[in-house]
């Protein structure tokens, strides 16, 4: 049986607890961590642990063994504590970290720390639902990265009982 992958959610507010739960229903192994203990008591009965933690005091995040981590998700809103916090997952050895941009500065200094990615929660949802009110033929969008999508689409009635060689997409859509 495959290892289950293992996350670090640091800091649980609103997107931070609704994230923890998801990935644990989905079958991730997670670690949630807050600095407040009530939303760390609220977490613990969905994650596999939950604990109080300063993520911005380097030994604390050592003695909790995040280096054995596969994905660190720094979902704190503060900007001082988020970028604090990413440089010390970095600083030991979290392979890929996943961290929460709230301002164009942020999100600049992310980029310049190398991060696995940069999450922008309101953007990301603005832009997924004004393309549902607007494309009424596109039910949902991911992006992968800048430039790559995976898009879920009603498909033209053209598209139906052919296979995609018939179809000749690359072609006619470059």
């Amino acid at each position: 049986m495959a290892k289950r992958k293992e996350f670090l959610i640091v800091g649980l507010g609103g997107f931070g607890f609704a994230l923890a739960k998801a990935i644990s229903k989905r079958g991730g192994v997670v670690f949630a961590v807050d600095k407040e203990e009530r939303l760390v008591e609220e977490i613990k009965d969905f994650v596999e642990v939950a604990a109080r933690l300063d993520a911005t005091d380097y030994k604390a995040l050592k003695s909790f063994g995040v280096e054995n981590i596969d994905i660190a998700i720094v979902c704190i809103g503060a900007v001082e504590e988020n970028l604090l916090t990413t440089i010390l997952l970095k600083k030991l050895g979290v392979p890929k970290i996943f961290s929460r941009a709230v301002s164009p500065l942020q999100k600049e200094i992310l980029k310049a720390l190398e991060v696995t990615r940069i999450i922008e929660v309101e953007q990301e949802f603005a832009d997924a639902f004004a393309l549902s009110l607007v494309e009424k033929d596109v039910f949902k969008q991911i992006s992968l990265s800048e430039g790559y999508s995976v898009v879920e689409l009603k498909v033209p009635e053209f598209f139906v009982g052919k296979r995609l060689k018939e179809l000749d997409l690359r072609r006619k859509y470059k």
